[in-house]
């Protein structure tokens, strides 16, 4: 079993950078779960046994959003991912919030597109 790894856009990059100053505690608990994802995903090799995970929400780009879950009292923030099966690639698309989330799923459609 090839071991999954991260591949980091730059629409990421720039969405990171941006979060992190507005939403520090949100932003490190999205690097936990996406840890956390990251481990189990290496254990069973199937992006779509993840969406069971409390903090992975499917969302209508097909990507995967993992959120700030369990956090208590926090701004609701999505990490949009696309795990690539056939690299074993976990593109890393962009980082926004409740508000952008009609904008980010429209971006992460059309980068999944542009994978294929």
């Amino acid at each position: 079993m090839n071991t999954w790894e991260l591949e980091p856009g730059d629409q990421f990059e720039r969405d990171i950078k941006r979060m992190a100053k507005r939403y520090p505690r949100e932003v490190k608990q999205m690097y936990a779960n996406l840890m956390d994802y990251l481990a189990n995903l290496n254990q069973c090799d199937n992006p779509l046994l993840m969406a069971h995970f409390s903090y992975v929400h499917r969302e209508t780009s097909g990507c995967h959003a993992i959120t700030q879950q369990p956090l208590k009292s926090a701004a609701q923030t999505r990490l949009y991912i696309y795990a690539y099966a056939m690299d074993h690639l976990i593109h890393l698309i962009c980082v926004g919030d409740k508000h952008s989330q009609q904008k980010d799923n429209e971006f992460c459609r059309q980068y999944v597109r542009n994978l294929k």
